[in-house]
């Protein structure tokens, strides 16, 4: 045998030997690593136990059960050496989901309360007006929604959209009219001159009690100071129903201003607007679900430009209406009262005329004067705009000018009381009533033109 054949023989074992190890090597089992020693706890020492779970481990408190939480597939597209494949080549490994996602954000993880309001605050409004103030939010380039609640009291050149988290440059747009509102449903839509990114809305959103939400919103502190696109942080607790209506009750503290606020889940989402909440026990609250809110707005993107003109001026015509109705009250309470302390002066033998002019005079005191400047430094004007308004409903102009006409009678009889006690009595109760009835009629005529869920 030559040297170069023996040369030959000897590469060929020594490569045989090779693989050989290499086999036995690849398939002989390791004991696993021995870990290092550390004096930290197991949280920290696996950070991923100390936060919030991913979509991929969702707990039940999320309102899943075990047997419905999302599982994940890892196929080979998803493995360490495919990634590092794709990241070669310039592709993404494709990611496979089973089972139920609704609980997955669009970035694959749920996300804490700091990132929530890091992404959604800056497109989330102060609604201010004159007479009151609450929440809103984009929810579509140039339009904002609210209650319909908040801007009630306010015609809606007095209404003023503040982003208080938002740039200088962007943070008081103007707000150019109403484009509609269900007074029913308590949803009003602004167009505003604004590029603020809206929000995203949950596109099909079902409850789930225990999830986690965030509230954002404007509340004010009982001394005339609002906190501004203040947090709050709660849990979707059952559904509730109020005045026929469905509402996501929520166990989170809000308070009034928060009302027309972006109620959002952990994936980032808006699943409701905050809305109402229980007087008497605190971090019992409401919202409107993302379903009403979605149909809601996808009405109002179907709505001709003539129909914003209509929803605002009827609007303003609302506001008109509201004041009427509670200065109303006032003065049939008024009556009541001088009819009481007529009954009182018979008993102790006072002559019942200086009654009548002890009563009016502390009836001008307290509350007249202040009555009778609301009525006719504002209300008058007022409805004197709506009624040379074109787009006031035909069947709401009789009624309206009798509920005027009956604010006045009330006015006089309060200010000139006539007769006794019983008299008094007769008249605020017949005037009373007729007041209600009327001021439902004009509501009613209002309606129908609000689109008041119809």
């Amino acid at each position: 045998m030559s040297f170069k054949q023996l040369r030959l023989v000897g590469l060929l074992v020594c490569l045989g030997v090779t693989l050989g190890w290499y086999e036995w090597s690849r398939n002989t089992p390791r004991p696993p690593p021995t870990p290092p020693k550390s004096n930290k706890t197991p949280a920290e020492i696996n950070p991923l136990r100390s936060k919030a779970p991913t979509a991929a481990t969702s707990p039940p408190s999320l309102g899943v059960a075990i047997a419905e939480t999302p599982t994940r597939e890892i196929p080979f597209a998803e493995s360490p050496t495919a990634t590092l494949i794709a990241a070669f080549i310039g592709e993404t490994p494709v990611t496979r989901w089973s089972g139920t996602a609704d609980a997955i954000s669009t970035s694959g993880r749920l996300l804490s309360t700091e990132e929530v309001v890091a992404r959604t605050e800056g497109s989330v409004a102060l609604v201010r007006g004159e007479k009151a103030f609450g929440t809103g939010f984009m929810i579509r380039p140039g339009i904002l929604v609210t209650n319909a609640h908040v801007i009630s009291l306010d015609p809606v050149r007095k209404i003023k959209v503040i982003f208080t988290s938002a740039s200088p440059a962007d943070r008081e747009p103007i707000v150019k009219g109403l484009l509609w509102e269900d007074v029913r449903r308590d949803l009003a839509f602004l167009s505003v001159d604004s590029k603020l990114a809206p929000l995203d809305i949950e596109s099909a959103y079902r409850f789930r009690r225990g999830q986690e939400v965030t509230v954002i919103g404007n509340p004010g502190t009982g001394a005339g100071d609002i906190l501004e696109n203040a947090v709050s942080r709660g849990v979707m607790s059952t559904l509730m129903t109020h005045k026929n209506q469905t509402f996501f009750q929520m166990s989170v503290s809000i308070n009034p201003g928060n009302s027309g606020g972006p109620v959002i889940g952990s994936e980032g989402r808006v699943i409701g607007v905050a809305t109402l909440k229980n007087a008497l026990r605190e971090g019992i609250a409401g919202c409107i679900p993302v379903g009403d809110l979605a149909s809601a707005l996808k009405r109002v993107e179907s709505l001709p430009r003539s129909a914003a003109e209509t929803s605002g001026a009827i609007h303003d015509i609302r506001t008109a209406i509201s004041p009427l109705e509670a200065i109303g009250i006032d003065y049939a309470k008024t009556l009541h009262t001088i009819a009481r302390l007529m009954d009182e002066g018979v008993i102790r033998g006072i002559d019942p005329a200086q009654i009548r002019i002890a009563a009016v005079r502390s009836y001008r005191r307290e509350i007249g004067d202040r009555l009778h400047q609301t009525t006719v430094a504002t209300l008058y004007p007022a409805l004197c705009r709506a009624d040379s308004n074109p787009r006031l409903p035909v069947a709401a102009r009789k009624p309206m000018h009798d509920l005027w006409q009956n604010l006045l009678d009330l006015q006089k009889n309060a200010e000139s009381p006539q007769g006794t006690g019983n008299d008094l009595r007769n008249v605020a109760r017949t005037l009373g009533t007729r007041h209600e009835q009327l001021t439902d009629q004009v509501r009613e005529a209002l309606e129908p033109s609000m689109g008041k869920g119809k």
